[in-house]
Formats: structure tokens, C-alpha cells, sequence
């Protein structure tokens, strides 16, 4: 029974008297050990002259005041075949609290009462253990059962023997999983308190590591499966972006095969080719011009997406003269804008060569400025100016393209918002220009795979600054390396 109250199979012993206590030594002595400052009642020692046990309180026996229950008790296990053994470790004992927690007992007075006592208490966080009992190794034998049978290794058992010749300590250390051996005659009061409370310190350790490595466990199973799902959602998205990309391929072949020839006959009937054109016929087939090369533009930008995403977009390193390039790129989006056409100025930085060339891909660098220029007119009134200036940064590493407009100009919070693919802005002309909202983010997108970036610095209704900088590679090295 728990709680120092000895358990029902020691009525089978036989009744023992408690020795007489000589009177208590009381005084500053080194095994006076208070373990309570508000102790009223200490345990004091004693040495009689014919006992192996050192250890005997003074006659104070009354309860501790203000005790907590708050917490479980550290549940400490005493198996000696002596009656005294147990009254005078209980009292020894029976004030020390650790971690805010009081200490319970449990009596065994055999090793096989003690075995089925540690079946039923399997929390148990010391045992305080006698050798010789019923046989002269019964509790070596009990170490055996807890450890190997009952496959306790969290328990601390202290080995207190009155018989040190039967159970040698050497052999027994090394032969036994014990945590430390004590001889009844050098075990004070205060080794005894010393002794416990480094043994639950231990033990609280090894529950504590237990306790982390069950639940790292659960984790780690927990991750292991989370891991699983993962990789089983990535291999559906893989399948599914693939399943798109297919399907974007052949459908943008598929679109671009009527608009083109949409496109080719709007430009054979502009051309008078099938006979004179009045100038609204005219109007009306600019109209339909540039809605096509919208439209167009708007397939190419869905399919390089689903390229870009799948990774299957290649780039073609080339050398391309930096002035041609700007001004094809400004031609390339002036073609498709209705009259009057507004005015697009380039700007190319004095300290830089008109016949610098850059190691880039022309297919992809143009594709960037004519997104960035006909954004300009796009979002701007007709008779504001837009443009383009090319400069270098200070130390000639990165050339900077800054597309300019008068426009509408772009709140601050949503500066990160525009880069992000099917994003319109919500104002009235943007909602008067609806796209499909992929041409800044595959703008993006194309400059990140060209060593690249972009920023926005921009006012509402002051107009916009997109500013592109790349890298100014020597004509014979390549992004990946030399060539």
C-alpha cells in the first residue's frame, strides 16, 4: 500500500517490536540535514552500539504542516525482510520533497512480494533494495526480473546491504543493473537523503529523455507521413501541370492557326488587294488587327507560362546590338496601336557605345520591352509620353532599362501585387484595358531566367518607373559559364 502504510501480505510476517530509540542527538552536527526550513519535527541520528541500521528519528513523529497535494508523489519502494528498516527509512524520509513533490511508499518484505509490487506499480522511480532475504540472493534475482522480465530500465535501484560478503561489491556493480551500492552501516541520514534524491534526480531525467523520444517518435511518424502525402500531391501536380502544359500546346496551336489567318486576310483586304478600301473599312480592319495581335499575345504569354512553370522553357544566348534591339522592340508595339500613334522616346546613356552589344536572348529580352512599352501606352492617356532609357550601374556590371509612362500610376501596396500571374489592378482604365493579367508576372518570370529583375517605383496618377536590370555580360562568357 502506498503512502507509508505496508502492504496486506506483510500480515504473513511475523510480528516485530520497534526497537527502543535512544535519545535523540540534537546540535549542528554534519548528518543533522534539514531537508525543510518549515519543519517543525527533523529527523536526528543515533548510533546504538548493537544495530547495522545508523539511522533512528527523534520521537516527534507529527505530520508536516502545509503540505501540497498538488502533485503526484515520487513513489519509493522498500524491499528488506526488517521491520525496523522500513519504519526508520519512512521517517527518515518522510519530510523530503523534490520538484515540489512528496515521496510515497511501498513495502515488499521478500523479493516475490516486491515482483508482484512493481507489476501493479510500474511508476515506480526508486527502489531502496536488501540482498538477503528469503534467500541470500533474492534480491539480486529481483534486479533480474525487473530488468529483464518486466523490462523496467527506468527505476533507479539502490543496492542497501547488511551483508556486503554475501554480495561483493564489484562483481555485483558489474554482474547487475543497479545505480549504486550502499552498505546498511555507512547509509546516515543525510547519505540516505543524499543518495534518493541524486537517484530521482536520475530518474526524472531518464523519463524526461524518455518522454522527448516518444514524442520526437510521434513526430517523426507524423512527418514521415505528412512527407508521404506530400510527395504523392507533388506527383499528382506534376502529373496535372504536365496534363496542362499538353493541353495549353495544343491548344494554343490550335488558336494561332485561325488568328493567323484572321490576321493575314484583315491584311489583305487593308491593302486593297481585294479591291478599293474605304476609310472606314480601313479603321474597322485596324481594329480587328490590333484585337488579333492582342488576342495573339495573350496565347503566347498562357503558353510560355505553362512552359516557364514545367521548366521546359529554353533560352538562346546570342550577341545583340543594345539600339537595334531597343528600337525594334518600340516599332514591334507601336505596329499595333491605332492612330495616332503616341510617341515613345529611347534614351541610350552617353557613356555607353551605340554598337555595345549584349550576350542575352533576343526572342525573350524584346519579349520583356514590348510587354513593359506597350504597358506604358496601354495605361496612359493618349496625349501623355512614355519612353525608354538605357544606362549602366556605377561599376558597369548590370545594365538598367527604365520604361517610363505618365499614366495612372500604381498604389505602393500593390507594387509586389502586379508581378503575381491573373492580377488586374481594379480602376477604371486598367477594367477598360482587361487582359488576362500574365504580362508583368511573365515579365517577371522571363528576367528571373535571364539573371534579372524588376522594380516598380511609381505615385497614383503621377505615372509609373519599371526598372529592369541585368547582368552585362562580356560578349564570350554565358550566364552558365564560358563558352
Amino acid at each position: 500500500m502506498i503512502n507509508s502504510t505496508q502492504h496486506e501480505s506483510r500480515n504473513t510476517q511475523p510480528t516485530r517490536t520497534a526497537p527502543t530509540l535512544p535519545a535523540p542527538l540534537r546540535g549542528p552536527g554534519a548528518d543533522d540535514l534539514v531537508l525543510q526550513h518549515e519543519d517543525v519535527a527533523r529527523p536526528v541520528l543515533a548510533k546504538p552500539t548493537n544495530s547495522d541500521d545508523q539511522l533512528f528519528l527523534s520521537e516527534d513523529l507529527s505530520d508536516a504542516h502545509g503540505l501540497s497535494e498538488q502533485h503526484e508523489p515520487w513513489k519509493i519502494m522498500l524491499v528488506d525482510d526488517e521491520d525496523e528498516v522500513h519504519q526508520v527509512t519512512q521517517l527518515a524520509l518522510r519530510r523530503v520533497r523534490f520538484q515540489n513533490r512528496r515521496l510515497s511508499f511501498i513495502s515488499a518484505y521478500s523479493a516475490a512480494e516486491a515482483m508482484q509490487l512493481m507489476q501493479e506499480h510500474p511508476d515506480t522511480a526508486v527502489i531502496l533494495l536488501d540482498v538477503v532475504m528469503e534467500t541470500n540472493h533474492a534480491g539480486l534475482d529481483f534486479v533480474k526480473h525487473v530488468r529483464e522480465v518486466i523490462g523496467n530500465k527506468r527505476v533507479r535501484i539502490i543496492l542497501r546491504t547488511g551483508q556486503p560478503g554475501l554480495a561483493p561489491e564489484e562483481s555485483v556493480i558489474i554482474d547487475y543493473d543497479i545505480n549504486d551500492y550502499k552498505t546498511k552501516t555507512e547509509l546516515t541520514r543525510t547519505r540516505l537523503f543524499t543518495t534518493v534524491v541524486a537517484a530521482l534526480r536520475t530518474y526524472n531525467h531518464v523519463t524526461t529523455i524518455e518522454a522527448n523520444k516518444r514524442e520526437l517518435g510521434l513526430l517523426y511518424e507524423g512527418l514521415k507521413s505528412a512527407n508521404i502525402e506530400l510527395e504523392r500531391a507533388k506527383n499528382e501536380a506534376e502529373q496535372a501541370n504536365k496534363a496542362k502544359s499538353a493541353f495549353l500546346s495544343n491548344m494554343g496551336h490550335e488558336l494561332r492557326t485561325p488568328l493567323a489567318v484572321i490576321q493575314s486576310k484583315s491584311d489583305v483586304f487593308r491593302r486593297g488587294i481585294y479591291g478599293p478600301v474605304t476609310e472606314r473599312q480601313a479603321q474597322a480592319l485596324q481594329i480587328i488587327r490590333s484585337n488579333g495581335r492582342t488576342l495573339l499575345t495573350m496565347i503566347n504569354d498562357l503558353f510560355d507560362m505553362s512552359k516557364i512553370e514545367a521548366g521546359e522553357l529554353e533560352l538562346a544566348y546570342t550577341l545583340v546590338p543594345l539600339k537595334s534591339l531597343c528600337q525594334a522592340s518600340i516599332a514591334e508595339t507601336l505596329a499595333f496601336v491605332e492612330e495616332p500613334k503616341p510617341h515613345i522616346s529611347l534614351n541610350i546613356d552617353e557613356a555607353l557605345d551605340e554598337s555595345l552589344s549584349i550576350y542575352t536572348d533576343e526572342q525573350r529580352l524584346r519579349q520583356v520591352l514590348v510587354h513593359l512599352v506597350h504597358n506604358t501606352i496601354k495605361f496612359s492617356p493618349a496625349d501623355s509620353e512614355s519612353g525608354l532609357i538605357v544606362t549602366q550601374d556605377a561599376h558597369r556590371q548590370h545594365l538598367i532599362f527604365t520604361i517610363w509612362d505618365q499614366g495612372i500610376g500604381i498604389a505602393q501596396e500593390d507594387y509586389k501585387r502586379i508581378f503575381e500571374p491573373f492580377v488586374q489592378l481594379d480602376t477604371s482604365l486598367t477594367r477598360s484595358h482587361a487582359g488576362a493579367g500574365l504580362g508583368l508576372s511573365l515579365v517577371k518570370q522571363l528576367l528571373e531566367l535571364l539573371d534579372g529583375s524588376i522594380r516598380v517605383e511609381s505615385m497614383i496618377g503621377q505615372g509609373s518607373r519599371f526598372i529592369v536590370t541585368l547582368p552585362n555580360h562580356p560578349h564570350w562568357e554565358s550566364p552558365g559559364g564560358s563558352q
